[in-house]
């Protein structure tokens, strides 16, 4: 983290650090707009700092890491495999968008797809990585399945943070999946699985 500030300008420290705040006090949604409101600024100082420096996925994945190691020291935790769903029906023209089920809605929707890892200890729930999945029609042979975007990721945080088991719906439960955390020797529960 200090290694990171020292690239940061004193001026895009401040509102780095504004945002990193913002994040864990603001109460609704967390937009650049309503982070800045907070603190009485243009929400076009935090686009910049965020998006013009490109440390802001690097920086988030860091700091979230090391809140995880924190609170897993309190009391331990598990590591959260799922997927989520960016609704973005209005948006006709944007890399990656394509109809998905929505499982709050109870129908289609246009979006963007994510597999997430979260740390959580029941308490306290922290994203750790996500990965973008695009439709076969969208990438053809690159085309990758929940199994192999999770499974890189899982590898990535092994020794990163303490975890007792991997927790993850029935879409992840595949064999590959299976055959792989056995292999790996971590435990894991899963909708009609467990080891």
């Amino acid at each position: 983290m200090k290694q990171l500030l020292k690239i940061l300008k004193e001026k895009s420290i401040k509102r780095f650090l504004q945002y990193i705040l913002g994040l864990m006090l603001n109460p609704e949604r967390n937009t650049c707009p309503r982070i800045a409101k907070i603190f009485g600024i243009k929400h076009e100082k935090l686009y910049q700092i965020l998006w013009k420096t490109g440390l802001s996925l690097f920086v988030f994945t860091k700091i979230n890491l090391s809140i995880a190691n924190y609170f897993s020291k309190i009391k331990g935790g598990w590591l959260i495999i799922d997927d989520t769903l960016m609704s973005k029906p209005f948006i006709k023209f944007l890399a990656g968008v394509y109809e998905v089920y929505n499982v709050v809605l109870g129908r289609p929707d246009r979006g963007l797809c994510l597999v997430v890892v979260a740390w959580s200890n029941g308490s306290v729930t922290i994203p750790l990585m996500f990965e973008f999945m695009y439709h076969k029609d969208l990438v053809g042979k690159d085309y990758k399945t929940k199994t192999e975007i999770a499974k890189p990721m899982i590898l990535h945080l092994l020794g990163k943070i303490s975890f007792k088991y991997i927790l993850f719906d029935g879409h992840y439960s595949t064999i590959e999946m299976l055959k792989f955390l056995s292999k790996m020797r971590i435990f894991f529960f899963c909708k009609n699985c467990s080891q």
